[in-house]
């Protein structure tokens, strides 16, 4: 299966019933995590 890119993200389509989408940020992994789990980041 081919991966397609939109933008920054790389999408893959490894059954009919998955989607893995991969994006690199340019930031340390914690403040990462926390940016995507925290629902009031203040």
């Amino acid at each position: 299966m081919t991966p397609h890119r939109h933008g920054s993200a790389l999408i893959e389509y490894p059954s009919a019933l998955e989607i893995v989408t991969t994006r690199q940020f340019d930031a340390p992994i914690g403040l990462v995590f926390d940016v995507l789990t925290d629902p009031d980041p203040g």
